[in-house]
């Protein structure tokens, strides 16, 4: 049996920036088996340049009970990043209205974060007056005869709270940032992706797998990205990317390139080792994964199309990772 667990008076607080924009951020798993729901929130401080990182899973296995569990990454430039686990325990279902993940040590709601771990404490507020970017086509999303799908629902959110990492503080305000959705059968493959606050409303999200079914493992790297400049999104339609885009995965550097429609884009992502970590997966069946991540990643991204042409340089503040099915050798494993 799954578990169930109230949540006090003024558990679904509404904040700056939620109403009025569409639910992707909003929970779909109905209980069934085999399926993995997340969300993460990704940020930077600006003050320091030290990047955040907090992910909350949901992972129904086949047979047996859902679990929930997830962690949070801090990685202040020139020191180790920090990485601390919560979970797993039997997992909240369903959860209360405006409430997206819920357990004993961390809670996410529609503009709300919250938890603690051994060493780790937040409080944290965030909101975007932007709509959702989506590198998936939109009617992938919750559909259970796809493998998975991505939606950066919030991707160009602004953090304001605090942080505590043992006895520092951080305290955040207006942090760039994003919030994200994903649900799924299980992990990739193998996978990249990144997030690109390009400043001004602007942002970049690529997600880049290869499916883990083994039907369609014959399918080379399918890449999803989305770009938005001046309030549009480019390609039109984001299935253009999957035909046009071309995405070779590797660490520390991965690229993208290629046309989708109207959009050319040639991306360059490093995945710097003194400031990545690298974490176990594990699908709902336990079938392992490794994803090596940071928060202080850098990217150029170039882009012509109705717009221009355009080229940016984020300098240890793109937020980057890449997924594997072998663990990365000579890597730490959290």
């Amino acid at each position: 049996m799954i578990a169930k667990r109230a949540v006090g008076a003024g558990g679904s607080p509404e904040h700056p920036g939620v109403e009025g924009r569409d639910r992707s951020i909003d929970p779909v798993w109905d209980g069934r088996p085999s399926r993995i729901e997340t969300w993460y929130a990704t940020w930077t401080e600006p003050a320091t340049g030290t990047g955040f990182w907090l992910h909350h899973e949901v992972v129904a296995p086949p047979r047996g009970e859902a679990i929930s569990q997830g962690w949070a990454a801090v990685f202040p430039p020139g020191e180790a990043p920090v990485v601390e686990r919560f979970g797993p325990e039997a997992a909240v279902h369903p959860v209360p209205e405006g409430t997206l993940f819920d357990s004993r040590a961390a809670r996410a709601s529609r503009g709300l974060l919250e938890g603690r771990t051994e060493g780790l404490s937040w409080r944290l507020e965030y909101a975007d007056a932007g709509a959702a970017l989506r590198p998936f086509p939109p009617w992938t999303f919750g559909r259970e005869w796809f493998p998975g799908s991505q939606v950066a629902s919030y991707p160009t959110a602004r953090f304001s709270g605090t942080f505590g990492v043992g006895p520092r503080t951080f305290d955040l305000q207006d942090a760039p940032g994003a919030m994200s959705h994903i649900y799924a059968h299980g992990h990739a493959h193998g996978w990249t992706w990144l997030h690109a606050d390009l400043g001004g409303g602007d942002a970049l999200e690529i997600v880049a797998a290869r499916p883990q079914r083994a039907a369609l493992r014959w399918l080379p790297v399918l890449t999803f990205a989305r770009l938005r400049v001046g309030g549009r999104d480019w390609p039109r339609d984001p299935a253009r990317s999957v035909l046009g885009m071309r995405t070779r995965p590797g660490l520390p550097r991965w690229t993208t390139r290629g046309r989708a429609g109207d959009l050319e884009l040639d991306v360059e992502v490093e995945v710097p080792d003194a400031a990545s970590v690298t974490l176990a997966y594990h699908d709902p069946d336990g079938t392992p994964a490794w994803c090596t991540n940071s928060e202080r990643a850098s990217a150029t991204v170039r882009a012509k199309g109705p717009f221009g042409e355009r080229t940016w340089r984020l300098d240890g503040t793109a937020h980057a990772e890449v997924g594997t099915r072998t663990p990365p050798p000579g890597r730490v494993v959290y």
